[in-house]
């Protein structure tokens, strides 16, 4: 037997209500990594979810580099847009591949910057807030 409708709105209001905390839970925990509050939080974001959300964003994978002396060992994956901000020297942005690096959290928050900036329509935290969500 099917629900009465009432109940059938409160259902689709809960899932609205546990959605819109999720995401906010979501964007305070942003907020803290960007004001160094809590940086290790950074170090957990995976390179793999930095790819999914520059795929989501239309950014494409152009190269990588890898660490210099060590060719077999790499260190990012290059993504370029085709309406990247071009004010600046590199309209692309790196992806850091080895988490296990002392400067990953760096250059992870990095990557949140330059993704933002070279967008010119999102904040840092929404970048922040996407990369969790596929997380």
């Amino acid at each position: 037997m099917s629900k009465p409708m009432l109940d059938q709105g409160f259902d689709a209001f809960s899932a609205t209500q546990a959605r819109m905390k999720l995401e906010l839970d979501l964007l305070r925990k942003a907020v803290r990594i960007l004001a160094g509050l809590d940086r290790q939080t950074a170090g957990t974001i995976t390179p793999k979810a930095m790819q999914t959300i520059c795929a989501k964003r239309g950014w494409i994978k152009t190269s990588t580099q890898c660490f210099p002396g060590d060719q077999n060992r790499l260190a990012f994956e290059v993504y370029d847009h085709a309406t990247a901000n071009s004010g600046y020297c590199e309209p692309c942005v790196k992806i850091p591949m080895a988490m296990e690096t002392g400067d990953y959290q760096r250059r992870t928050l990095e990557w949140v910057m330059d993704i933002a900036a070279r967008h010119g329509d999102v904040a840092p935290a929404e970048i922040l807030v996407e990369v969790f969500m596929v997380l």
